[in-house]
């Protein structure tokens, strides 16, 4: 256990971090209850703190937290890593775990993120802390009707996955095979369905289900794809081969073999091998739930606050994938990310490090051209970056 605090002296971050065997450790010896006097907050992670697709939530949610509440907060995160795999008997040595971090008293409030975390306190809270108010933190709207009871606030996603496919085909409409990458776990598997069923609109496609093969094998696949078609990455948690994928892992790894452009849905994608288009709101799901949590720590109650579901946010675009794979239609709104290191394909020869500007695109603006602002509008938008895609 470690415990730092934030320069604002208002946060007191607590992470504990559980592996499968956390039932062999001796719980007696880590509690969460200490004598600063701060709030208690208890972060439940459907999966690690950097699994895809919620990576960014949390860092964003704990960075806002501190400047939108006043009062000294302690913050623990526990992992629920079973949602990479199947069998509820796996969540016995997380049960143990939060009996013996909070011995004497309940967390002031809790905070599962995404929709497993919250079944998992759904089945759980009445023997865990049945009085402590519940944040439900980026759940899908589908999934919240299994979860909410009195007690309960929620900032969650209203995510229409066709945006998906239209991130394909407003670039390339003339594309005839879309190549799906998902994982084996139980939330790829929901989410796989989901896409079946909700694109089966787009006749004119033919969907390759690629979740039945390992990473290795997909990358392989893909770097011979036939013309007009694309690769769409989502919720890529475990691979088939049994290989848990964290923070983009497998993206760059099927980007790096793969002929044909590649999609994906997180905005932590993007600068990593991803054209772009209509993202997850990630970071405004972990900013609003801040804001929220300041509400209930203040004393309101969770169900006095409506329900918050955030769509897919504004389109942005990587100018070099535009531009690697000759893309002809070009995007009529959103921002180009550029400047990232990305497959060793970034120049950095323009002055104090930045990359030459072989192109700028902003809310259908053309380029500038060489010079011209084209440094200033870079450091603009890795400043841009930082608030769209932390």
């Amino acid at each position: 256990m470690g415990s730092t605090t934030g320069s604002t002296g208002s946060r007191l971050s607590v992470v504990l971090l559980l592996a499968g065997m956390v039932s062999g450790l001796p719980l007696t010896w880590i509690h969460a209850e200490t004598e600063t006097g701060a709030r208690q907050v208890l972060i439940i992670h459907s999966l690690g703190r950097d699994y895809p697709p919620f990576e960014g939530v949390a860092s964003t949610f704990d960075n806002h937290l501190v400047q939108v509440f006043d009062e000294p907060v302690e913050m623990l995160n526990a992992s629920l890593e079973l949602s990479r795999f199947d069998g509820p008997g796996l969540e016995d040595p997380l049960l143990q775990y939060l009996r013996a971090v909070y011995p004497n008293r309940h967390p002031d409030l809790v905070v599962p993120i995404g929709a497993q975390a919250g079944l998992f306190y759904a089945r759980h809270r009445d023997e865990l802390f049945p009085e402590s108010p519940v944040l439900l933190l980026a759940p899908d709207r589908r999934r919240v009707q299994e979860i909410m009871e009195p007690g309960v606030a929620v900032v969650g996603m209203d995510l229409d996955t066709s945006i998906l496919i239209e991130n394909v085909l407003g670039l390339l409409p003339e594309t005839q095979d879309i190549y799906l990458v998902t994982g084996v776990s139980p939330m790829s598997g929901f989410w796989r369905q989901a896409f079946w069923q909700e694109w089966a609109a787009y006749d004119q496609l033919t969907i390759h289900d690629l979740s039945a093969q390992s990473v290795a094998e997909t990358a392989e696949q893909v770097a011979n794809l036939p013309p007009q078609s694309a690769v769409i990455i989502a919720v890529m948690t475990r691979d088939a081969a049994g290989v848990p994928h964290e923070s983009g892992t497998a993206l760059k790894a099927i980007r790096a073999r793969s002929n044909a452009p590649v999609f994906g849905y997180l905005p932590a994608q993007m600068g990593n091998g991803i054209v772009g288009g209509s993202l997850l709101p990630t970071p405004e799901v972990g900013r609003l739930g801040a804001e929220t949590a300041a509400r209930i720590l203040a004393g309101e109650s969770p169900d006095n606050i409506a329900p918050i579901f955030l769509p897919f946010g504004q389109p942005m675009y990587d100018w070099r994938e535009i531009k690697a794979w000759d893309i002809p239609h070009h995007p009529v709104s959103g921002t180009v990310v550029m400047g990232r290191a990305s497959h060793g394909r970034v120049d950095r020869g323009g002055r104090g490090g930045y990359p030459k500007c072989v192109g700028y695109f902003a809310a259908g603006h053309p380029s500038p051209g060489p010079g011209g602002g084209c440094e200033s509008k870079y450091r603009s938008q890795r400043r841009a970056d930082r608030l769209v895609a932390p």
